[in-house]
């Protein structure tokens, strides 16, 4: 009776190891999937997309926007024309200047 009970138990672990382990999986390519669909948005508007990491990024501030329409438009509004991808925290980003001297960086996250 208890080898059968262990057996049920390592089955259910097993299963749950077995379904995070495809939750994680599917994630990551969702969130890069979004990506390419962002960047060649960006690319057939005549941005240039680079692939540059935000952690050396220097600036003034940062304001992180909620969807990719206001991102969008933000940077179709100030007409930037390099749009920067970060794929390890999942963002793509642009500098945005602000004042003489001073640079904020205008964030959307996809993932």
């Amino acid at each position: 009776m208890i080898n059968h009970k262990k057996f049920i138990i390592i089955c259910s672990i097993c299963v749950s190891l077995t379904v995070i382990g495809f939750f994680v999986l599917f994630s990551e390519n969702e969130a890069e999937r979004k990506a390419q669909e962002y960047m060649k948005t960006f690319e057939e508007m005549g941005c240039s997309v680079e692939e540059y990491p935000f952690s050396i990024s220097h600036t003034t501030g940062t304001l992180t926007l909620a969807s990719f329409s206001d991102f969008q438009s933000f940077a179709t509004q100030e007409k930037i024309e390099r749009i920067y991808c970060d794929h390890e925290i999942n963002a793509l980003y642009f500098y945005h200047p602000i004042q003489e001297n001073k640079v904020e960086l205008i964030v959307y996250r996809y993932s």
